[in-house]
C-alpha cells in the first residue's frame, strides 16, 4: 500500500462514478485491451468499491440500495455483462485454455466474472465455452 493515497474519492457520487466506468471497461466485450477485464489490479478495486458503495447504502439505512447491490451481484441477474464473459473465454487462445487445469479455468473465469458470482450451473456452462473460437 502506498504510504499516502494518490487521489481520494470526494463524495458517495464520484464513488457509484467510478464504479460504474470501471464496470463498462471492464465488461465492454469491444475494447482493444483484453486484459482489462481480466486484471487483478481491476478485479480489486471494483470489489473494494463494490463494498464501499454497499457499505454506504448500510451506514445510511438504505435497505433498498442493500438488496439492489446484492441482486446485482449475482451474476445470473447480469446476462450482458455474462455474455461480455463469455466473449472473452472466446478470445482465450486454444493453446492457454488447453494447458490449464480445472482449476486454473474456474479462476480465469471467476476473474472475468468479478466482482459477480455466478453458482456453479452458471460456472460450469461458462467452463464448456469454445475458447479461441
Amino acid at each position: 500500500m502506498l504510504p499516502q493515497a494518490p487521489f481520494a474519492v470526494s463524495d458517495t457520487n464520484e464513488l457509484n462514478a467510478l464504479f460504474r466506468a470501471l464496470i463498462q471497461a471492464k465488461f465492454q466485450p469491444a475494447i482493444p485491451d483484453r486484459d482489462l477485464s481480466g486484471s487483478p489490479f481491476v478485479v480489486a478495486m471494483i470489489e473494494r468499491i463494490f463494498e464501499a458503495v454497499r457499505n454506504e447504502a448500510i451506514a445510511s439505512g438504505n435497505e433498498t440500495m442493500v438488496s439492489n447491490c446484492d441482486r446485482w451481484k449475482r451474476a445470473e441477474e447480469n446476462p450482458i455483462l455474462v455474455a461480455a464473459v463469455r466473449e472473452r473465454i472466446r478470445e482465450c487462445p486454444q493453446r492457454v485454455w488447453s494447458k490449464w487445469s480445472r482449476e486454473e479455468r474456474t479462476h480465469f473465469v471467476q476473474q472475468l466474472l468479478s466482482p459477480l458470482h455466478a453458482e456453479e450451473p452458471l460456472i460450469k456452462e461458462l467452463l464448456n465455452e469454445t475458447p479461441g473460437a
